[in-house]
């Protein structure tokens, strides 16, 4: 529980901090704390905000930085308004340590497709898994 909670808090800090086109890497220091002994380990976070293109949008870490699939949150942003009866849907349709792959798909009218090339802004934050 505890890890869902610093979680959701650096998801929070790091909202607004996305820059465009830009993969922002840090790392946090995690507390390990057993009956005897206190270690420190660093979990390390990505953030990135890309264009959505056609066919998905695949995200790729740093060789090395991940050992395990990340934690990942992600959400869009329409580049443009739409009608009200237009909704954008995201999925992770793949994920390992290695990158992760997101589809958006758009939803009107009740008729599902795949989202227009460079209709939406896709932000993405990973954090290491801490297992």
């Amino acid at each position: 529980m505890k890890h869902i909670i610093k979680f959701l808090a650096l998801a929070i800090i790091l909202q607004n901090s996305f820059c465009y086109g830009t993969m922002t890497t840090a790392s946090i220091t995690q507390d390990i704390i057993t009956t005897n002994i206190t270690t420190q380990a660093n979990i390390y976070v990505i953030s990135d905000m890309e264009t959505y293109t056609t066919g998905g949008l695949t995200f790729t870490y740093p060789v090395g930085l991940f050992t395990l699939s990340p934690v990942v949150n992600i959400s869009v942003q329409p580049n443009a308004s739409h009608p009200a009866t237009e909704t954008f849907v995201a999925e992770i349709s793949a994920n390992s340590a290695t990158s992760t792959t997101v589809m958006v798909y758009l939803v009107n009218g009740g008729i599902v497709s795949e989202a227009p090339n460079g209709s939406v802004l896709v932000s993405l934050l990973a954090i290491a898994d801490p297992v």
